[in-house]
């Protein structure tokens, strides 16, 4: 087992996995998360879903580091 975090595992290191867009996506994450999101209506249904799911692990990742 290369990696393990919160029920998930892989034997292949999790970087191979990331994609361009996927990349594009978080530094747009991050970019909001410091500068605060622009009008959703001006985004694709893929951009907000993608926000969403972002903002949802990194709820869960800071509940679990509260435990």
């Amino acid at each position: 087992m290369v990696w393990a975090r919160a029920g998930v595992a892989t034997d292949v290191c999790p970087k191979s996995y990331l994609s361009g867009d996927s990349r594009a996506w978080l530094d747009e994450f991050q970019a909001w998360k410091r500068l605060g999101y622009p009008d959703l209506r001006t985004l694709s249904a893929r951009e907000v879903h993608a926000m969403v799911i972002l903002e949802q692990e990194l709820l869960s990742e800071v509940k679990r580091g509260q435990r």
